[in-house]
């Protein structure tokens, strides 16, 4: 049995479980699809009559048997980029053809045994949509904030007024304005820069001509005792409560300031392990992140779904052992899996 691990080479996440798998006698490759076709070599062939690919992927520093591969850990492979020597249109050719090929093969075929997957791509891609993650949230009982979508400035006011005034808004997506690492024309370095969950307060209410530009989503700002991230691995469910200063801009969005939060284990009631699980299950994941926050009267309500969420920075933190969990999924889906 081998596990497969595809991801960047700077990817935190990846060590300690490769370790653990390792410590178990577990054979586990990490490789990164941006590595090919110039760094890695794929043979596979199909046979007349044998449903399921055969050959080899390999490096000048490993080589995996395809047919071997138990397990792939989609993590967060980067994407290959042709050299800038061929023309565009060839280089977008190649672009397309390279994980048409690899993903292909290691997808397998519909009659053949699938290697087990954390996650399926396509239902990385289908889960990333907030809007669908609130109907399906709904869809197994869990309670969502109320909530607009829209690019209608005049929607967002008779929002604002049904909901008293308590409204919120964040991004649709990954609310990443600029990637880092570039350099300005001035030659100064690039940060990232995020769009985080902010208060809508009144007078943003008269400047919302910006929001004919694209999607914008809302909710109504609920009171919260504390947030909750809860990784579902499988059938391992782990809870940690987030909790910020009140007074801090981390208290809306815990990611402003991670150095200003304090963690705390927390035990879901087994009708909100139920759901999530459903939930991670309906779109087709074997792990996931989602947050939810806590009422003071202690409501659990789901705010999202982060397909392939972060996780790795809470086991130091809390002591938990998320790797080890993500190990026990990858080695042993029979028993772990949804």
């Amino acid at each position: 049995m081998t596990v497969l691990i595809l991801s960047q080479a700077a990817d935190a996440h990846v060590p300690p479980v490769l370790q653990i798998l390792r410590q178990r006698g577990t054979a586990v490759h990490w490789v990164d699809t941006a590595d090919f076709p110039e760094h890695l070599s794929l043979r596979a062939e199909l046979q007349a009559g044998t449903p399921c690919w055969h050959g080899t992927l390999s490096s000048p520093e490993q080589q995996i048997d395809l047919a071997a591969v138990h397990s792939i850990w989609w993590r967060r492979p980067q994407r290959y980029r042709a050299p800038a020597l061929y023309a565009p249109a060839v280089r977008a050719f190649i672009e397309r053809e390279a994980p048409r090929g690899l993903l292909g093969v290691l997808r397998g075929t519909i009659i053949a045994p699938q290697p087990f997957w954390v996650n399926p791509r396509e239902a990385l891609e289908a889960a990333e949509y907030k809007p669908a993650q609130l109907c399906a949230a709904c869809a197994v009982g869990l309670r969502v904030p109320r909530t607009l979508v829209t690019n209608d400035p005049e929607a967002v006011r008779r929002f604002a007024e049904a909901c008293e005034g308590r409204i919120i808004g964040k991004a649709l997506a990954r609310g990443i304005l600029e990637e880092p690492g570039g350099t300005t024309t001035a030659g100064e370095r690039i940060a990232a820069r995020f769009l985080y969950t902010s208060a809508i307060f009144p007078e943003h209410l008269q400047q919302l001509e910006g929001v004919r530009t694209t999607a914008h989503l809302f909710q109504e700002r609920l009171p919260k005792a504390f947030d909750l991230r809860v990784v579902i691995m499988g059938r391992q469910v782990f809870a940690i409560e987030i909790h910020a200063p009140p007074s801090s801009e981390a208290a809306l969005d815990w990611r402003r300031a991670y150095r200003d939060l304090h963690y705390q284990l927390h035990e879901l009631p087994a009708q909100i392990v139920d759901q999530l699980q459903t939930l991670v299950r309906r779109f087709g994941l074997q792990f996931a992140a989602a947050d939810l926050l806590v009422t003071p009267e202690g409501e659990y309500v789901f705010l999202e779904l982060n397909p392939n969420g972060q996780w790795y920075w809470l086991e130091p933190a809390t002591g938990l052992p998320l790797a080890a969990a993500m190990a026990n999924l990858l080695q042993a889906p029979e028993e772990y899996g949804l």
